[in-house]
């Protein structure tokens, strides 16, 4: 079985309920954050040892669920990892949503720069 250190997960429909036992057994040995509220829900998950050695934490989430992002730390550099759930379509809803997401990301990355910290686009 393939035990990947980071992953992410975009609609996962998860609601904020304290009965989430499946979801901790399923992601057993790893330390995971969700943005369980708004439509998009998106989670990433982080692989326990290599959360620890990273001092990973929690670094923002946006109001409607489609953003969480995570700071994974070392002794000379950052990695900030950020997990998006995009709007389908082109209505003009769709669009604005986008626009205002690519906007809170980039707020994103202007707060928390640093010389050292790496960033990558993954696009789905």
């Amino acid at each position: 079985m393939h035990r990947p250190d980071i992953f992410v997960v975009s609609e996962t429909k998860l609601h904020n309920s304290t009965n989430r036992n499946w979801l901790n057994k399923l992601l057993t040995g790893y330390k995971w954050w969700s943005s369980p509220k708004g439509t998009g829900r998106t989670l990433v998950g982080v692989r326990t040892e290599v959360a620890s050695m990273s001092r990973a934490k929690f670094t923002y989430q946006n109001n409607d669920g489609r953003i969480v992002a995570i700071t994974l730390h070392s002794e000379d550099r950052n990695l900030l990892v950020v997990e998006t759930y995009w709007p389908a379509g082109g209505s003009p809803e769709a669009l604005n949503k986008c626009r205002d997401m690519g906007l809170q990301i980039t707020s994103l990355y202007a707060i928390l720069q640093e010389p050292e910290l790496r960033c990558f686009t993954l696009y789905s």
